[in-house]
């Protein structure tokens, strides 16, 4: 709590004490992060994927060809998992854009209004 001292303008003699009370912060405590609906549809399993372990690193197991998505449903959540920091999700969200753009061709561009909103709503 501080004071602050003003001057009345109406009547220049009087002075204006007002008291404030800062709000308590706390620093160790973890940020409220927004769930993206990436996380939301991967934890209910409505992905046709799944983690491959490979001597090479980890890579992701389609189910379905790549190019047979329908990418006006997928593509606009993976780029929603962008904003994951969590494993599995950013793996899965970074690798699942990177396929999804190396086989998706003239579906890409047609879609690029669906995916303004997630890039721009990236924590």
């Amino acid at each position: 709590m501080f004071n602050v001292y003003a001057f009345n303008s109406i009547e220049p003699s009087k002075i204006i004490r007002q008291e404030f009370v800062l709000p308590k912060t706390n620093a160790y405590r973890a940020s409220e992060t927004r769930t993206s609906n990436f996380r939301k549809f991967y934890n209910r399993g409505d992905f046709p994927m799944a983690l491959e372990h490979d001597a090479k690193g980890n890579k992701i197991a389609w189910k379905v060809d790549v190019a047979k998505l329908d990418y006006q449903v997928y593509l606009p959540l993976f780029f929603d998992g962008l904003s994951e920091t969590d494993h599995p999700y950013s793996f899965f969200a970074n690798q699942g854009v990177h396929d999804m753009l190396a086989h998706g061709g003239h579906k890409v561009a047609s879609l690029i209004h669906l995916l303004i909103g997630p890039i721009k709503s990236k924590n």
